[in-house]
């Protein structure tokens, strides 16, 4: 298989947030050429997807501003530095619904 690495050759942080930071990056392309890359930097967060014992999925309505409408979403929120992920999906649930779990199971993992 080809190597498709791309050597950080300078980066620039254009933005920082609460909520990310985004930078910029000069590349050198495999075939030896420059490129720019854009990356959103943010903290790691868990996703919850709480099944009831009757089988029934929690959902929180939130207000999206991006796009100005409040929907249903599964519960999630940020990882606090040197806490675990386990107990930041039990954090985040029981703020966000009310409910302790009484079981969790990963089910994906990705950057």
């Amino acid at each position: 298989m080809d190597d498709l690495t791309e050597k950080i050759l300078h980066s620039d942080t254009v933005y920082r947030g609460r909520a990310l930071n985004i930078r910029v990056d000069t590349v050198e392309l495999p075939d030896g050429r420059t490129g720019k890359r854009e990356v959103v930097e943010r903290p790691e967060m868990v996703v919850i997807v709480p099944v009831t014992a009757d089988g029934q999925l929690l959902l929180v309505r939130q207000y999206k501003i991006a796009i100005d409408q409040t929907m249903l979403v599964l519960p999630a929120g940020n990882v606090e530095p040197g806490e675990d992920v386990a107990a930041t999906a039990g954090r985040k649930l029981l703020a966000q619904t009310g409910y302790k779990p009484e079981a969790l199971t990963r089910l994906v993992s990705f950057f």
